[in-house]
C-alpha cells in the first residue's frame, strides 16, 4: 500500500496524507475530525474551519467568489474593503493598508489574500506586491497564536508555495529559502511585549498589533530591517 506519510516543507513528517492535505492548502478537514483536534487544542475547530483554506486552496480566478468569502469574515473587516455600493475597494494607500494590518487575525489576512488574489487577476503586479507585504507582516504578527492552534509552519509553508512564490516587482522576488519564521515571529512578540510592559499604560486602548506595528515600521527599536519582507534580486 501507498505509504501514508509526507513530508512538510522543512522535512517533518506528516503522518496522514489528510494531514498532508491541510498544509498544502488543498482540502479542509471532515467536522468530526475537526471536533476532535478541538478537544485536544482549543480554538482549533475555529481556525480549521476557517474560509482562509478555501482562499488558498482555490485554483484560477477567484473574481466570483470574492465577495462571499469576505462576507464570511467579520463586519469590522467588511466595512473597510466595501464601498457603499458594496464594491470591492482595492487600493495600495497606507490608511487602507494599515487598516487591515492593524487588525491582524486570520480574517485580516483572508482579506488580504483575496485582495492579492484580485491583483494578480488584474495584472497590477506592484498592488499585488503591496498586499504580500502586508500579509508578511500579519504572518509575522499573529504567529504565537497560530502556533498555540498548531497550524502556524504548515500555514506559513502553503503562503510560500502558493502565494508569495507566484510573486514578482521590480526585478523582485521574494527568498524565503533561509528565514525562520516562528523565530522571526517570536521575536517581534518579545520585542512587542516589552514595549507594552514599558509603554502599556499610557497606551492601553490602542489595538493589540500596536507595538508589533511599531517594531515592524522601526518607530522602536530600531530594528526595521530584522523584520522586512525577505527578497531576491
Amino acid at each position: 500500500a501507498p505509504s501514508s506519510t509526507g513530508e512538510d516543507a522543512h522535512g517533518e513528517k506528516i503522518r496522514n496524507n489528510k494531514f498532508k492535505g491541510y498544509a498544502e492548502g488543498l482540502h479542509v478537514p471532515h467536522p468530526i475530525f475537526v471536533k476532535h483536534v478541538d478537544r485536544i487544542v482549543n480554538g482549533s475547530e475555529w481556525a480549521l474551519n476557517h474560509v482562509i483554506w478555501r482562499v488558498l486552496r482555490t485554483n484560477g480566478v477567484v473574481t466570483s467568489y470574492a465577495k462571499d468569502w469576505i462576507r464570511e469574515l467579520v463586519p469590522e473587516i467588511q466595512s473597510i474593503v466595501f464601498s457603499r455600493n458594496y464594491e470591492l475597494i482595492l487600493s495600495s494607500g497606507k490608511h487602507y493598508v494599515g487598516s487591515l494590518e492593524r487588525r491582524a487575525c486570520l480574517d485580516s489576512l483572508a482579506v488580504l489574500t483575496i485582495l492579492l488574489r484580485l491583483a494578480q487577476e488584474s495584472a497590477d503586479t506592484e498592488l499585488a506586491w503591496t498586499f504580500a507585504i502586508a500579509i508578511y507582516r500579519v504572518l509575522l504578527i499573529i504567529g504565537p497564536e497560530l502556533d498555540e492552534q498548531k497550524i502556524a509552519d504548515r500555514l506559513f509553508d502553503v503562503y510560500v508555495e502558493r502565494i508569495f512564490s507566484q510573486l514578482g516587482y521590480n526585478n523582485t522576488t521574494p527568498d524565503f529559502e533561509n528565514f525562520h519564521y516562528l523565530r522571526t515571529s517570536y521575536i517581534l512578540d518579545q520585542l512587542s511585549e516589552r514595549l507594552r510592559l514599558v509603554h502599556g499604560r499610557k497606551i492601553n486602548k490602542k489595538m493589540p498589533s500596536y507595538f508589533a506595528i511599531r517594531v515592524l515600521n522601526g518607530q522602536d527599536l530600531g530594528l526595521k530591517d530584522l523584520f522586512e519582507f525577505p527578497v531576491a534580486t
